[in-house]
């Protein structure tokens, strides 16, 4: 009986979890897989009879999570959007600050601009670890200036 066990975990669990393609467990496809185990009608009917009960209980299973796929894939299509509207929001920030800039500003404001675009455009040090990058990154955006993330 461990065997069968066995054979049904390991066709139920084939793939890994990341990416599971959801296979339901036929009863029917799972007696004809564990044929050659030569078992009773006896064995056969309460392994029938269990594997009944335990696809209906994947299909209660299933639907749920279909309905959490969804959710989640609205979910994430609602933080694109979002993600979208305040990248355009923050665009605005070099039109706004050049809107009330006279010539002579505006021209300051170009450099500093140009400055900052020279900044974030020059290739990073092999050496900098990821965590070191963020740390910097995140320093450079809060103390230094805000202008890199606002090129339209």
């Amino acid at each position: 009986m461990s065997y069968i066990f066995f054979i049904i975990c390991f066709f139920l669990n084939a793939q890994s979890s990341d990416n599971i393609a959801m296979q339901r467990p036929e009863p029917q496809k799972i007696l004809k897989i564990i044929e050659p185990i030569n078992m009773s009608e006896e064995q056969k009917n309460k392994i029938y009879k269990e594997l009944t009960k335990n696809l209906k209980d994947f299909d209660s299973e299933k639907k749920k999570y279909d309905k959490k796929v969804e959710e989640k894939q609205k979910i994430e299509k609602e933080i694109e959007e979002l993600k979208l509207r305040m990248i355009e929001i923050n665009k605005k920030v070099t039109f706004i600050i050049k809107s009330n800039l006279n010539e002579e500003q505006l021209k300051i404001f170009e450099d500093i601009l140009k400055k900052q675009k020279e900044k974030v455009s020059k290739p990073k040090s092999s050496q900098v670890t990821e965590e070191e990058d963020k740390k910097e990154e995140k320093k450079y955006i809060e103390k230094e200036s805000p202008f890199d993330i606002y090129f339209p």
